[in-house]
């Protein structure tokens, strides 16, 4: 499973929910957005594909800067996509993402 990284965001990203995700990113997916302030946030998101409450928090964030620049720049990370997509914590091939961090 590789990593995809965008420096914006897909288009339909705003309003897709977490089941229909994979039809805009092909799998765990970091987003690297610019703002007022140079040093990212870092954020991630569906570590567990069937725990859709972060997608949907930064979804409001993100719609409530549109067109507006960010007063911080976030690297967004989209981890479960697959698992997602399956209403799953994981797939069975898949790292459990709470616990593959360094030092964990």
């Amino acid at each position: 499973m590789r990593l995809t990284e965008l420096n914006e965001i897909p288009d339909g990203f705003l309003d897709i929910d977490a089941i229909n995700l994979h039809e805009i990113l092909p799998g765990p997916t970091l987003i690297h957005l610019s703002g007022r302030r140079q040093e990212p946030l870092f954020v991630s998101i569906l570590l567990h594909g069937n725990e859709d409450t972060g997608l949907k928090a930064i979804q409001s964030v993100l719609r409530s800067y549109h067109e507006r620049e960010l007063p911080r720049a976030l690297s967004l990370f989209v981890g479960h996509v697959a698992a997602a997509r399956h209403g799953l914590w994981r797939l069975d091939d898949q790292p459990d993402y709470t616990r593959v961090w360094p030092g964990g």
